[in-house]
């Protein structure tokens, strides 16, 4: 591993037509090596969002608060969230499996719960489609919870052999969080991650005013 190989495989995926951006830093654990380069918008150093790397954050909270047996990855996720919640949002076949949705099941992608953002809605389109138009909007967790109660799910919750990948998952998890700890899931970020790893450069982003974030496409 050098620079000359590093340099090579940079300029290899950022000529790539769906790159619009991208920084690369690579370090040996003994110092000898610390090469770091930028392409398009992005800059060395630079903030920019982690996307779902959060869900890895989100485990790992749940985690810690499984530890300090402020929950369990069986509970009911009606336990914590409520009937209202939870009441209709996996209809399989019919049949409401309010009572059989666990913290587990959400963790796993195994709920068998719609991805709101790009589960394709009743007129055969999908949310991301809608923002990568431009036409940006707040989704609140009340609206997502309501939009996906009008989607058709693939399976019910550990369904065998069964698995989809579901943001929807992770914004009940992120609720959870929020109702265990008492506070925001930015605020329980902070303490529970931010701080203890001194990630002083990484923030919970809530402010569409904040324009320091790399946008994610080019210009």
């Amino acid at each position: 591993m050098n620079q000359k190989v590093l340099e090579e495989a940079f300029n290899s995926i950022t000529k790539k037509k769906h790159v619009y951006s991208a920084v690369l830093r690579v370090e040996r654990g003994d110092g000898s090596l610390a090469w770091e380069k930028s392409y398009g918008e992005c800059i060395e150093q630079p903030h920019f969002f982690i996307a779902s790397t959060t869900k890895l954050y989100i485990t790992n909270i749940l985690l810690q608060l499984q530890l300090k047996g402020l929950l369990s990855f069986n509970d009911l996720v009606k336990t914590h969230l409520g009937e209202t919640v939870v009441k209709a949002l996996i209809v399989y076949k019919g049949k409401d499996y309010k009572d059989t949705l666990t913290i587990k099941h959400l963790l796993s992608n195994a709920s068998g719960i719609p991805d709101y953002f790009f589960h394709k809605q009743p007129d055969g389109k999908t949310i991301a489609l809608d923002l990568l138009k431009g036409n940006d909007t707040a989704w609140t967790f009340d609206k997502t919870i309501a939009n996906v109660k009008t989607l058709k799910p693939k399976f019910y919750p550990g369904m065998k052999r069964k698995a989809a990948y579901s943001d929807t998952n992770y914004t009940l998890l992120g609720a959870i969080i929020e109702k265990v700890t008492k506070q925001s899931i930015g605020s329980a970020l902070k303490q529970y991650i931010f701080d203890p790893l001194a990630l002083k450069n990484t923030y919970a982003y809530n402010d569409c005013t904040d324009e320091q974030v790399v946008p994610y496409y080019y210009k």
